[in-house]
């Protein structure tokens, strides 16, 4: 037995200011982690992230977690400026995918809680700058693109495609902007995140975003264009962008190997969580 399980042997049956001091030690002098604290103990992390709140501890962020992780010998750092690899990425999203496949459905309502809880114990000027900072985010998305659109045109310009990002296009007459277009072989790629459905003020504004996509999908099938429509509901995950990525390069070899499909087959809507 090790000092920290001697220092946490029998915590649940101790007072609650018996366990608060075993906390502030354990959390704060020692270093250790809520998920650490939690194995010793045999709860899940989000019963002493609970006590943590109730305690009115202030929890570390992410970014400290790991620092402190890697300066106790407990976590595999990156220095500053350097990147992981996409091997290591992919491995890492594989690897999460399986773990959150494991966990039981009371688990994914106590971990939603905790975030719940996190977000209540924020003050107002925290929420607000949470707030401005997503503002922000919607409009870069706009005008520069969002991480799944990066993404696609990234592995496209890997795997040697000629890529057009973010450019208008007149189709009969009519200006198109489109997201990304692989002129070669004449194939427009559309996304549409979860931005597209829920950052509409009102009915009609969505009604007439739909009218234009029936438009679009309507000139393109007639200009001998085939066109992707990819429609993202749940949250970009590295795992949600492979699954994509993968069935845009399946139309994409098909056109490759069979040429331009008649007109009824000229769209193909990609949908993930919508």
């Amino acid at each position: 037995m090790n000092n920290y399980e001697k220092l946490l042997e029998n915590f649940l049956e101790k007072t609650e200011k018996q366990q608060k001091a075993i906390l502030k030690k354990c959390y704060y002098k020692l270093g250790m982690s809520c998920k650490e604290i939690a194995k010793i103990v045999g709860v899940n992390k989000c019963n002493i992230t609970r006590k943590m709140h109730k305690h009115q501890f202030k929890l570390r962020t992410p970014e400290e977690e790991k620092e402190i992780g890697i300066k106790r010998g407990k976590q595999n750092g990156t220095k500053k400026g350097h990147k992981r690899s996409d091997k290591y990425k992919f491995k890492n999203s594989d690897s999460c995918i399986k773990r959150w496949a494991k966990i039981s459905d009371e688990e994914r309502k106590l971990f939603g809680l905790n975030n719940k809880l996190k977000w209540e114990a924020k003050t107002d000027e925290e929420k607000a700058a949470i707030r401005a900072k997503l503002k922000e985010s919607f409009k870069d998305i706009h005008y520069n693109g969002s991480a799944l659109e990066k993404f696609i045109v990234k592995w496209l310009k890997t795997y040697g495609y000629e890529v057009e990002f973010h450019k208008r296009h007149t189709l009969f007459t009519k200006s198109i902007k489109v997201d990304i277009f692989l002129p070669k072989l004449r194939i427009f790629i559309q996304c549409e995140g979860p931005i597209f459905y829920q950052l509409v003020a009102t009915e009609n504004k969505l009604e007439r975003k739909l009218e234009i996509t029936k438009e679009e999908n309507e000139l393109i099938s007639k200009h001998k264009m085939m066109l992707i429509r990819v429609k993202q509901g749940e949250k970009c995950t590295l795992h949600i962008k492979r699954k994509i990525l993968n069935a845009i390069f399946e139309v994409i070899h098909k056109v490759e190997d069979c040429g331009m499909p008649p007109k009824s087959g000229r769209l193909v809507e990609i949908s993930i969580g919508v």
